[in-house]
């Protein structure tokens, strides 16, 4: 049944990308694409038959690179020569600085240094997670949660927040991947 709901979301969505390409120009931007080959094999034949019949640009972004690789690289994947391959390097910590304490005075909310730079280290560089600690930070500030002085408010909040995110985390580990990750967090990441 899940097949033939996503299934008939295409055909609508393909009839819809149709009347609009001949309006004006278009281009498509799928991320996390990779999702749609994990999810069904035969989405990825319908997009190909779309494109070859359709013009239209299309943007295919993913954070698995093995698996793009084999859609898009590999002779037998379904895609094989169909896009360029265009590498985005990662965001340097300077521009993430620079970027969120912009944001943060847009919307009249200081960031303190140490906080900014709390943010860029618990996320690790990681957009997903700048964002989303930078909206928990952002929230925090915005009620005048004093974090300046006690930045263990911070993370207090986070672990709040994301309890059910790693429940779920640990619920998808196996056994010795547990035991890895409670020996890495007892050893403050050192393992020994």
């Amino acid at each position: 049944l899940n097949g033939l709901l996503i299934d008939d979301g295409f055909n609508d969505l393909f009839s819809i990308i149709k009347k609009i390409k001949d309006e004006k120009p278009l281009a498509i931007a799928l991320d996390e694409f990779q999702n749609l080959y994990i999810t069904d094999e035969n989405i990825l034949k319908k997009i190909r038959s779309f494109i070859e019949d359709t013009p239209i640009c299309f943007i295919f972004s993913g954070s698995k690179k093995e698996v793009l690789s084999s859609i898009f690289e590999d002779e037998s994947g379904l895609l094989f020569q169909s896009a360029d391959k265009i590498l985005v390097s990662e965001i340097l910590r300077d521009d993430w600085s620079k970027y969120l304490s912009t944001t943060f005075k847009k919307t009249n909310v200081l960031l303190p240094d140490n906080i900014l730079k709390l943010i860029l280290d618990i996320s690790q560089n990681h957009p997903y997670f700048i964002q989303k600690v930078a909206y928990f930070t952002w929230e925090l500030l915005e009620r005048d949660v004093d974090i300046k002085k006690n930045e263990s408010i911070l993370i207090e909040h986070l672990y709040k927040n994301e309890t059910s995110f790693f429940r779920e985390l640990m619920d998808n580990c196996t056994s010795n991947q547990r035991k890895t990750l409670i020996l890495l967090a007892k050893t403050n990441g050192c393992g020994f």
